[in-house]
C-alpha cells in the first residue's frame, strides 16, 4: 500500500523532547507502506505488526536504502509505548535512499524529478509513462530487429573460438577497448570466454573470402541501414536517423529507462547516438538522494506489549518513482507456509511447484468429463473467466464425407483477455499442432510474439482429432466467433479489411507463419475466404471481390512459410550440395536478377541435377499451391515489403510454446491436458501483467532485441563449431586411415619382394606368392579410393582448416 493508504493523520506529534513529527500516518494491520511520505520535516509512519509472526517491515520499502546507514539498541520514542504508556525500549535502524539509475538520455518528462508523497494514480501515471504501451510499428520492428544485429557483432564481433591472435593498431586497439568496456563492467567481474577477435567484413552474397558467415538478409532486416552503421555512413546515417525520429523511434529520441539502485543492470537497453557521432553501450547514470528514512522496532520482548513499527521520513526525493521490485514479505511467508507442506522438498523445482500447485487446485474435485467440466464453468464462472469455450462432435456427413463414419471432435480454449489481444493486439502470427501433449488428441495452438512486452503468447488453444482443411476452417470460424462473442468485433486482417494495400500498419493481423503442412494451409486459406468482405473489391485485383477469391489467392496476401522447416528438410534431401544451395536460394525477398526467367532456370536446375529426389521436392511444393509463395516474396509480391520484413520467418515462437508445455507433461489424458493448459496460459497472462505493470520479467536474463539476436548470433556461431568439429573428426580420421592403408601397402609391396626371393630359393610355394601379391592390389584399391575421397573432401571445403587433408 503507498502512503495514501493511512486511516488516521495526526499533525505535530512529538519523537522525542527535541524532535517533533510534522505528521503522524497511522495504518490498518497487514499493510505493506511501499512507499512512505516525506517532506522537508519529519514524517512519521505508525504500523502495526503481529508479535506472533513479526514482519519486516524495511524489506518492504521499495526505495533504495543504504549508507550512511547504521543501527543503535535501546533507543525510546514517544510514539512506541505499552498499554500503560510508557515508552518500550527499541531498535534503532537509520538509513539513506541511494535514489536511481537513469539513461543520460533520459527524457525530460521524467527527470528532473522532485518526490514527497506516492499515490496510486502517481504510481500509475509514472509506470505508463515508463512502460509506454506505444502500438509498435512495422517500420520499428524492422529497425530494432536490424540494429539489435549490428550491435551484437560490434560489442561482441566473433563468437567463433580462438584461434590465434589478431594484431590491432593503436587506435584500432582503443577503439575496441573502448567497445568492450562496457560489455565486461556488465559481466561483473566475470571472466568472458575467449572469442576469435578476427575483423568482421560485410561482403556481397556469394562472395567466398571468409568460411564463416552470417546472413543480414532484407528478408528481416534492413539492409541499407545495416550496412550504414557497419560502415560507419555518417551521411547516410543522419539522413535515416534523421527520419526515424520525426516518426518517434530511433537513437536520436529520448530515452525512458528507470532501474532501481540495487537493480544489476549496468547498461541501458536501448541505443543512442552521442553528441560525438558514436553509439555503443550506454551507462545508466545514479542519480542520488539524500531523503533518509529511520525506522523504530521495539525489542523482542516487548513486541506483545507494543506490537507496532514506526517510519521516519525526513527529505524529498530528488528521482522519479522507483517501479515496485521486492515482494511483500506476507507473500513471501504465504509462500514458505505452503512450501513447508509439500511432500518431496529437496527435488522441487519451480515447474514441479507450479505443476503441484495446479493439482492441489484444479484437481481436488473430481470431475467426471470434459463436457462435464463445461458445464459446470458455464454455471459457476463469469464470462470472462470461461476457459473451455467450444466442445462439440461433428459428424463428417456434414463436411461431405459420408464414406467415412468418424466424426471431428473439437474443443476450443480461449480466455476473454485473450480474445481481446488476439483482435487488438495481434499482428504476427503462428500456428503449430502438436501430436505428443495428450495422448488420442492433436493440440493446436494459434499465438504470437508480443514485441511491445517481448513476451509469448498463446491467443487460443483447441484440441481436435483430425487435421484436415475442412477440420482446421471449422476450428478456425468458431475461434472466430469466440473472439467477436468477447470484443464485439471479428478478427481483422490487412488484405480484407484495410482500405489500402500499402497501409502496413493496419490494426489486425499481417502475417501468418506456419510449417508446410497442407491441411493446414488450406484450412487457413478456407476460412479467410468464408470471412472475406462480400461486396469488396480486392486490394491487388481490383476488378474481382475478395469473397471470388480462392483459398490460395488467400494465402500469397498473408501467409509465411517457416524456414526452419525448410532448411531442415533440404538437408534431409539426397541431392548434392550444388542443388541444396539452390533450393536455399530460393527463400528471400528477391531470387537472383528478381526475374521469372532465372527463378524458373533454377527449379530446372534443380530437377534436373538433383534426379529424381529434385524433380520429386520440386513437384511437392508445386502442388502444395502456397509453398514458394510463401517462401520468397518475388513470388507473392502481395505482402508490402516492410510487412514480409517484420514478419515471422519462422515458427519458432508457437514450437517454443509448445515445447515449454512438454517439459510440464506429455501423453496426458484430456482432462489432465485440459486443466494443465488452462494453469499454462493463466501463467502466461499473468506474467504479461506484471510486465506490462511492473515491468517484472518472467525470467531472469534480459530479453530485448539485442539479447535475442547475441543469443541467435551464439546459437548460430555454436552449430557451425560443431559443424567444422565433426568435419574435422571426420578429416583427422580420413588422414589416419590414408597413413595406416599406405602403411600396409608399402610392407605388403616389400613383403611380395621377400616373397619372390623366397620363391626363387624354393622356400615359398607359388601360390603364396600370388596372395602376397593380391594383397597389394587389394592395398592399392583402397588407397587409390581414398586419394580420391581426399580430393573430394579437399574440394568441399568442409572442416574449420585446423586440419588439413592429407593427399599422399
Amino acid at each position: 500500500m503507498l502512503s495514501d493508504g493511512a486511516i488516521n493523520t495526526t499533525p505535530n506529534v512529538m519523537l522525542t523532547r527535541q524532535t517533533k513529527l510534522s505528521e503522524l500516518h497511522t495504518y490498518p494491520l497487514n499493510v505493506s507502506v511501499a512507499y512512505p511520505s516525506t517532506g522537508q520535516y519529519y514524517v512519521g509512519h505508525l504500523i502495526p505488526n503481529d508479535p506472533s509472526a513479526w514482519r519486516n517491515i524495511q524489506s518492504e520499502i521499495q526505495y533504495s536504502l543504504g549508507s550512511p546507514r547504521g543501527q543503535v539498541n535501546n533507543a525510546q520514542v514517544h510514539v512506541l509505548v505499552n498499554e500503560l504508556g510508557e515508552t518500550v525500549p527499541c531498535i534503532r535502524k537509520f538509513a539513506t535512499c541511494q535514489g536511481i539509475k537513469i539513461c543520460p538520455f533520459m527524457s525530460s518528462d521524467i527527470s528532473p524529478f522532485i518526490l514527497s508523497r506516492v499515490t496510486a494514480d502517481s504510481l500509475e501515471k509514472h509506470r505508463q509513462l515508463l512502460h509506454r504501451s506505444v502500438e509498435l510499428t512495422t517500420e520499428q520492428d524492422v529497425y530494432m530487429q536490424t540494429l539489435a544485429l549490428w550491435s551484437t557483432f560490434r560489442d561482441y564481433g566473433c563468437l567463433f573460438q580462438l584461434d590465434e591472435v589478431t594484431a590491432y593498431g593503436p587506435e584500432e586497439y582503443l577503439h575496441q577497448a573502448n567497445i568492450k568496456k562496457l560489455p565486461q563492467k556488465a559481466a561483473r567481474g566475470a571472466p568472458s570466454k575467449p572469442t576469435c577477435k578476427g575483423r568482421l567484413h560485410l561482403l556481397k552474397f556469394g562472395d567466398t573470402l571468409m568460411h564463416l558467415n552470417f546472413m543480414v538478409s532484407p528478408t528481416s532486416y534492413d539492409t541499407m541501414y545495416f550496412q550504414a552503421l557497419f560502415n560507419n555512413d555518417k551521411a547516410l546515417l543522419e539522413v535515416l536517423e534523421g527520419a526515424m525520429k520525426n516518426k518517434g523511434y530511433g537513437p536520436l529520441v529520448p530515452c525512458t529507462t528507470v532501474q532501481n539502485c540495487t537493480s544489476v543492470k549496468v547498461n541501458c537497453e536501448s541505443h543512442h547516438r552521442s553528441p560525438n557521432g558514436s553509439m555503443t553501450m550506454t551507462e545508466l547514470h545514479r542519480l542520488p538522494c539524500t531523503s533518509s528514512i529511520t525506522i523504530y522496532e521495539p525489542l523482542p520482548d516487548y513486541r506483545s506489549s507494543c506490537p507496532y513499527v514506526l517510519i521516519v521520513c525526513k527529505g524529498v526525493h530528488t528521482h522519479p518513482v522507483p517501479i515496485p521490485a521486492r515482494t511483500p514479505s506476507s507473500i513471501v511467508d504465504d509462500l514458505i507456509k505452503f512450501l513447508t507442506h509439500l511432500d518431496d522438498l529437496p527435488n522441487l523445482t519451480a515447474r514441479r511447484l507450479l505443476g503441484n500447485e495446479a493439482a492441489n487446485l484444479r484437481l481436488k474435485y473430481f470431475v467426471p468429463g470434459v463436457l462435464h467440466l463445461k458445464m459446470a464453468q458455464d454455471a459457476s464462472r463469469a464470462v470472462a473467466d470461461r476457459y473451455i469455450r467450444y466442445a462439440q462432435e461433428i459428424q463428417l456427413q456434414l463436411l461431405g464425407q459420408v464414406a467415412d463414419p468418424n466424426v471431428l471432435r473439437l474443443i476450443i480454449c480461449i480466455k476473454s483477455e485473450n480474445s481481446l489481444r488476439l483482435a487488438r493486439d495481434a499482428r504476427h502470427i503462428q500456428s503449430d499442432i502438436s501430436f505428443k501433449r495428450v495422448t488420442g488428441w492433436l493440440e493446436f495452438e494459434l499465438g504470437g510474439f508480443d514485441r511491445v512486452n517481448m513476451l509469448a503468447v498463446v491467443y487460443a488453444r483447441a484440441y481436435l482429432n483430425r487435421q484436415t482443411a475442412e477440420a482446421h476452417k471449422i476450428m478456425l470460424l468458431e475461434i472466430d466467433r469466440i473472439v467477436y462473442e468477447d470484443t464485439g468485433k471479428h478478427i481483422q486482417y490487412r488484405h480484407l479489411h484495410s482500405t489500402s494495400r500499402d497501409n502496413i500498419e493496419f490494426p489486425g493481423i499481417l502475417s501468418w507463419s506456419v510449417d508446410q503442412h497442407r491441411g493446414q494451409a488450406k484450412g487457413i486459406g478456407e476460412y479467410l475466404q468464408a470471412v472475406a468482405p462480400y461486396q469488396k473489391y480486392d486490394l491487388y485485383e481490383p476488378t474481382k471481390l475478395l469473397s471470388e477469391l480462392g483459398p490460395y489467392e488467400h494465402l500469397r496476401r498473408i501467409l509465411r512459410l517457416c524456414f526452419a522447416h525448410y532448411a531442415r528438410n533440404i538437408q534431409k534431401s539426397v541431392v548434392s550440395q550444388e542443388v541444396k544451395d539452390a533450393m536455399f536460394s530460393l527463400h528471400g525477398v528477391i531470387h537472383k536478377d528478381g526475374t521469372e526467367a532465372s527463378w524458373q532456370a533454377t527449379l530446372s536446375f534443380i530437377e534436373k541435377e538433383g534426379k529424381k529426389a529434385g524433380r520429386d521436392w520440386v513437384r511437392d511444393k508445386i502442388k502444395s499451391k502456397f509453398a514458394f509463395p510463401a517462401l520468397c516474396w518475388q513470388v507473392a509480391q502481395q505482402i508490402p515489403f516492410k510487412v514480409w520484413q517484420a514478419s515471422d520467418d519462422t515458427t519458432n515462437v508457437i514450437e517454443g510454446l509448445h515445447q515449454d508445455q512438454l517439459r510440464d507433461g506429455s501423453s496426458l489424458m484430456l482432462l489432465g491436458g485440459l486443466l494443465r493448459g488452462e494453469q499454462y496460459d493463466d501463467m502466461r497472462l499473468q506474467n504479461l501483467k506484471n510486465f506490462k505493470d511492473h515491468g517484472v520479467s518472467p525470467r531472469y536474463q534480459p530479453n530485448n532485441p539485442s539479447a535475442q539476436a547475441y543469443r541467435m548470433v551464439s546459437r548460430q556461431t555454436n552449430s557451425k563449431k560443431r559443424q567444422f568439429d565433426t568435419a574435422d573428426t571426420k578429416i583427422h580420421e580420413h588422414n589416419n586411415k590414408l597413413r595406416r592403408i599406405g602403411n600396409e601397402m608399402q610392407d605388403a609391396r616389400e613383403g611380395v619382394q621377400e616373397a619372390v626371393r623366397k620363391v626363387q630359393a624354393g622356400i615359398w610355394s607359388r601360390g603364396q606368392l600370388e596372395r602376397a601379391e593380391n594383397k597389394v592390389v587389394k592395398l592399392e584399391t583402397q588407397y587409390t579410393k581414398l586419394i580420391q575421397e581426399s580430393q573430394r573432401l579437399k574440394e568441399s571445403g568442409s572442416g574449420s582448416g585446423k586440419v588439413q587433408v592429407q593427399q599422399v
